[in-house]
């Protein structure tokens, strides 16, 4: 499994990917969850149980729903029943549904004088999503959990809730999600109510969110139960970003190798390098063009695969731009042994795209690349520095635009399952929040 000629041990790169590409980590994890929350005499059959429900529906969604107006909460359910198809339960409905089909759940429940203890109700929770339609089709449980302990005795059941939703009264300034605030002269309900979320939120961790009432509410909910969290599994990021010159591709490469540390790599600074260098593909290179002559896709992808099979680019992640450009470059880095997790497009109409090239500036003497459009807050010496670069020339800057476009449809249509499209028209902050959720969500599984 390792290569014992080199040091240190390294892993070869095609089943990391694999173990990536399916899950397996997170799938592991779950099979721990299982058994160490059940502790059956025989852990082989449970985990045998376990993987035959993983087969037939690894994603369904299990989701706790709370407000406290629970009307409000069942509501929001049934709209996500439509979506999700998943079964819709109640707190009320499901203690008396449980309790009255097993005798020694009814008799502890006249035991404690009709009071639910947090122990009894996660049990009388757990035995219903254990059931055939939940484990099938999801659920979707309104109520629960009221409290903290409640919160802690469904974990230590098996109850194990893949999102948690949290609903608040509107707030007149949007806290951070991980908060839970109310605006002034809230009711003393809705105040005992935050007080106790406040306590749960710590232990559900990223899988809880709080909402605000208002519009839009359900599409914000239905986003969120949708996502995939970031899993627990070691994972090295391999981002790919794909766009016409002008999307904005060097912008958010910069900023998610520094967010996440990864390796900026960008193809034409790989191929300048090469050239610079006289290395084999280098001269190559340097004859092609000197006849006018496209390099051949496989040239550009040695000196992509040499970069990106590098330790540090194995051991932190990358980010690449600038390859591939069309659907024989996206067929041959596929067919590589270093395909990306994450495949990025930033959609920007050409129009958009040529109105940024054209306004963009560099300056010599520190390759400083700024937009006439931006507040420039740069000495008066440094802006009479800047100059336009030969590439943006309005007169070229169209007709390059306009074949990139067309030459990258091929590519996205390869990699059409992979890609997730950004719109590249908004703000660069909008931007990034977007492209930061896709670089941490857990991906979808790649078929075969």
């Amino acid at each position: 499994m390792t290569d014992a000629t080199q040091r240190p041990l390294k892993i070869p790169q095609k089943y990391v990917d694999y173990l990536d590409r399916h899950h397996v980590h997170h799938l592991i994890e779950r099979m721990y969850e299982e058994v160490l929350t059940a502790m059956p005499s025989d852990p082989l059959t449970c985990l045998v149980d376990f993987l035959r429900r993983e087969n037939r529906n690894s994603e369904v969604p299990r989701i706790l729903i709370n407000s406290y107006d629970q009307d409000e909460a069942m509501n929001l359910a049934m709209d996500l029943n439509i979506q999700t198809d998943a079964i819709v339960l109640s707190r009320h409905e499901t203690v008396y549904g449980v309790t009255e089909s097993h005798a020694d759940l009814k008799e502890r429940l006249q035991d404690s004088g009709g009071n639910v203890t947090p122990k009894l109700l996660a049990e009388i929770v757990a035995r219903r999503v254990k059931q055939d339609d939940c484990l099938r089709d999801g659920w979707i449980l309104t109520g629960v959990p009221q409290c903290r302990d409640e919160m802690l005795q469904l974990q230590m059941a098996g109850v194990l809730p893949s999102h948690v939703v949290f609903i608040s009264e509107a707030a007149v300034k949007r806290p951070e999600p991980a908060r839970f605030q109310l605006p002034r002269g809230a009711d003393a309900e809705a105040k005992q109510f935050a007080r106790r979320v406040r306590g749960m939120l710590a232990d559900c961790g990223p899988l809880a969110r709080v909402f605000y009432r208002g519009e839009g509410l359900r599409n914000q909910v239905l986003q969120f139960v949708h996502s995939r969290g970031r899993e627990n599994a070691p994972l090295v990021l391999r981002v790919l970003l794909l766009g016409v010159p002008g999307s904005g591709r060097r912008t958010q490469a910069a900023r998610i190798a520094a967010k996440h540390s990864l390796i900026n790599v960008r193809c034409g600074d790989l191929v300048r390098a090469a050239i610079r260098a006289g290395t084999a593909e280098g001269l190559a290179i340097t004859d092609f063009l000197a006849s006018n002559m496209t390099p051949p896709e496989e040239l550009i992808l040695s000196l992509v695969r040499q970069r990106l099979s590098e330790d540090d680019c194995r051991s932190q992640g990358w980010v690449l731009y600038g390859f591939p450009r069309d659907s024989a470059q996206a067929e041959h880095l596929a067919e590589s042994d270093v395909f990306p997790n994450r495949v990025i497009y930033l959609n920007v109409p050409e129009e958009v795209a040529v109105a940024r090239l054209t306004s963009r500036r560099y300056e010599p003497a520190s390759g400083l690349v700024v937009t006439l459009t931006e507040d420039l807050h740069l000495p008066v010496e440094v802006r009479h520095r800047l100059r336009r670069h030969p590439d943006d020339d309005p007169r070229r800057v169209g007709v390059t635009v306009a074949r990139r476009q067309a030459e990258l449809q091929g590519a996205l249509a390869l990699l059409e399952q992979d890609v997730q499209e950004v719109d590249g028209t908004m703000t660069q902050l909008e931007i990034a929040e977007v492209v930061e959720k896709i670089t941490v969500d857990k991906p979808p599984k790649f078929p075969e």
